[in-house]
């Protein structure tokens, strides 16, 4: 074993330190000027959303199980193909819900890709790829509220296509998600929340009431927020600021979070195998503090959830909790980055698939499984430093072991 302290080690430190401030600046200077040169251009957000207008397409009836005070903003993107079988779920699950969909794609697309969708959505459009998700966001926002859009409307949903849909979680979903809605002393209904850097809703699935979204706090922030390309823009100029200033005192209810996982988890009381194989690839030395120094395929104790939470909880739980989610609390949302992430193998993805009733070689099967191969792990970006840096993906893979000396206070060291 290498001694990190060693001058060779401590000199590869020093240049991959130097690299990534490197690799940061470049990224911030290349998508802000492309931000500037389109503002330039005459860029705004109705030019933006009549980019590609051939593409784009309306309907004035909409679906039946559809209200027209629940409406969800869906931002996909799949160039040169028909939208995945995983976004036809998705919106068909949140029509079950109420929703009229807006399906906003980043990018054109022509009628036969975007036939799949019309059946659950009034409207599609393609718009200029500025901003990814949140300019996309941001634009139909500022419309709507240009156009009188958001008057009539109690529920707005924003989303996007960053996860995996499972078909056969839907079912517990909907009902979750229809409980939160009838509820009306919550403001804001979430997937997750993050609480590492700064506790922050994360993006991919976040409903307001209108109690928020008519806030003039709201509107100056979209207004304020300028759609760079940018994904760590996205986070702390988006995500974190978005919560600090318009929803960190909201009232709210977070659909899949560590307590009911916890209680899950206490009341199943799964094997030790099952449960540490659902763990993120850089917990898997968890297994080593098994309270009886062993891996006897026992059920797992209320210690070994203490200590394995001690150490997720520190992290982004869309990664850290992906598959305990899936399994444990029926959570159809997949991350289409925990592959590439370096957060779990192939191997784990398969096994949970099979384990909530998903067929082999079924078109659910095969997408998400292609997917994952396509994309490659953190270990398909070793040469390519600079495109890792900036889709955030830790080339050493994540490293799920808490933060300065806590590992060591809790007696959970890798070497221990």
């Amino acid at each position: 074993m290498s001694n990190k302290n060693s001058p060779v080690q401590i000199a590869k430190s020093i240049r991959s330190a130097i690299l990534n401030v490197r690799y940061k600046i470049e990224y911030r200077l290349s998508t802000n000027y492309a931000y500037a040169w389109h503002r330039l251009k005459g860029g705004t957000t109705r030019s933006r959303l009549l980019k590609h207008q051939e593409c784009n397409w309306h309907t004035s009836q909409r679906p039946s199980l559809s209200n027209p005070d629940r409406h969800a903003i869906f931002v996909a993107y799949h160039p040169g193909r028909e939208a995945p079988q995983s976004n036809i779920n998705y919106l068909q699950s949140l029509v079950n819900c109420g929703f009229q969909v807006t399906y906003i794609h980043n990018g054109p697309i022509d009628a036969t890709q975007r036939a799949p969708v019309e059946k659950f959505c009034t409207q599609v459009i393609c718009r200029e790829n500025i901003g990814q998700d949140f300019g996309a966001w941001k634009d139909w926002l500022l419309d709507g509220l240009l156009q009188h859009r958001l008057q009539d409307i109690e529920w707005l949903l924003l989303c996007n296509d960053s996860n995996f849909f499972l078909a056969t979680n839907a079912q517990a979903f909907e009902k979750e998600f229809s409980a939160a809605l009838s509820d009306d002393t919550i403001d804001l209904i979430a997937l997750n929340k993050n609480l590492e850097i700064s506790p922050h809703y994360q993006s991919y699935f976040i409903c307001y009431h209108r109690r928020l979204f008519l806030q003039k706090g709201f509107t100056r922030f979209w207004r304020h927020y300028k759609p760079i390309s940018n994904r760590h823009h996205a986070i702390i100029k988006g995500e974190i600021q978005l919560t600090a200033q318009i929803t960190g005192f909201a009232k709210a209810k977070i659909l899949y979070n560590w307590p009911d996982l916890y209680i899950q988890l206490s009341h199943i009381t799964p094997k030790r195998s099952e449960f540490y194989s659902l763990l993120p690839k850089g917990c898997m030395y968890l297994s080593r503090h098994c309270s009886d120094h062993s891996l006897a395929d026992e059920a797992i104790n209320k210690i070994e959830l203490h200590k394995a939470f001690m150490v997720l909880e520190l992290h982004n739980p869309s990664h850290a909790l992906a598959l305990l989610f899936a399994r444990y609390c029926s959570s159809p949302f997949l991350k289409k980055d925990i592959v590439k992430h370096g957060c779990y193998s192939i191997a784990q993805i398969t096994e949970l698939l099979t384990s909530i009733n998903i067929e082999r070689n079924s078109k659910a099967w095969l997408e998400i499984i292609d997917h994952y191969i396509l994309t490659g792990n953190n270990a398909s970006y070793i040469n390519r430093p600079k495109e890792a840096y900036q889709q955030g993906v830790p080339v050493r893979g994540q490293q799920f072991r808490g933060h300065g000396e806590l590992m060591t206070d809790l007696g959970l060291t890798l070497d221990a």
